[in-house]
């Protein structure tokens, strides 16, 4: 039972979670400085993970009937995607009909979480749940708008309803806060999709990264979002929504800077493998992500994740301070 539960976890990219763990943190947070319901947050939480697993499944089994496919001997690969692309798949691990029984079963404990929540808190958990819900299901049909549908959902969607859930109330500068964090987390989409720019093409999926002309041009677009994201904290803070300290998380400027540097040096060399440097960690199992030639993208998809995840932490636990 363990290893099937920890089959599952590694194929719905439990890794990424610090996502989700992380842009909830920041409005929990800011709901307690407002007096909220700490169970209440908790309990959303675990209705938040539950969904974003579910919906990283999704994504994959999607993925896996619509990619080209093409014969290896007696296996089925994915002749245009990355190495690690539903590896589970396409080595007969799983089968697409287990894979619908656990996205099922992830989505069926997210809606459960979300009908205790409206038990306790209100119909307004039933508003932010829906608007949730139609960002993970329509979230694999338009690629070319992805960016926008994941700011909704880990910007006013995520962080309305862990506040209401947490006061009971509608709070508009909770939006507001969210805008730094979601900026971030959709960075890290963005930045996936420049490392799969020559992939997507070639299966004719339109990302917004590729409705540049280059990686380079699609990779300025990235610090201009990045830049909005900075910015954002400024006006937080201009607008007395936040205090002074949330700017603490300026300190991850160079791991921005890091993740471009490293971004050009791939848009020069596809296989080029950034140097892991003392302030990349963490960095999951890089010795065999070596061995199995995918490092050149998964530690750049580690160094964007860092950058997401040190800036919301900073942020969040600044707005504790007095």
């Amino acid at each position: 039972m363990i290893k099937k539960i920890t089959f599952w976890l590694e194929n719905a990219r439990w890794y990424a979670l610090p996502m989700t763990v992380l842009s909830w943190l920041t409005v929990f947070l800011y709901g307690i400085t407002q007096d909220g319901n700490v169970l209440y947050g908790v309990v959303a939480l675990v209705g938040l993970v539950f969904a974003h697993l579910g919906a990283n499944l999704i994504d994959d089994y999607i993925d896996f009937k619509k990619l080209t496919k093409a014969k290896d001997g007696d296996r089925i690969i994915l002749p245009n995607s990355r190495r690690d692309k539903c590896t589970f798949l396409l080595n007969n691990e799983a089968t697409l009909k287990e894979t619908l029984c656990v996205i099922g079963l992830f989505c069926g404990i997210a809606a459960l979480i979300g009908f205790v929540l409206f038990l306790m808190t209100g119909s307004g958990v039933i508003l932010y749940a829906v608007l949730g819900a139609l960002v993970m299901l329509i979230y694999p049909y338009i690629s070319r708008f992805g960016e926008v549908a994941l700011f909704l959902a880990y910007g006013p969607f995520m962080f309305g309803g862990v506040y209401y859930v947490m006061t009971q109330e509608f709070a508009p500068e909770v939006f507001l806060i969210s805008v730094p964090t979601a900026i971030l987390t959709i960075s890290v989409l963005y930045i996936n999709n420049i490392l799969d720019y020559d992939i997507d093409l070639k299966e004719n999926k339109r990302t917004l990264a590729n409705f540049f002309k280059s990686k380079k041009s699609a990779l300025k677009f990235w610090v201009g979002m990045v830049t909005v994201a900075y910015l954002s904290v400024f006006i937080c803070v201009a607008s007395d929504v936040t205090n002074w300290q949330v700017l603490l998380s300026f300190v991850t400027i160079p791991l921005a800077v890091n993740v471009y540097n490293s971004m050009i040096k791939f848009s020069e060399d596809e296989e080029s493998v950034p140097e892991i440097k003392w302030f990349n960690f963490p960095f999951e199992k890089a010795e065999k992500l070596i061995a199995e030639n995918t490092a050149n993208f998964k530690f750049r998809m580690y160094q964007i994740r860092n950058l997401m995840m040190y800036f919301s932490l900073i942020f969040a636990v600044a707005l504790l301070a007095d």
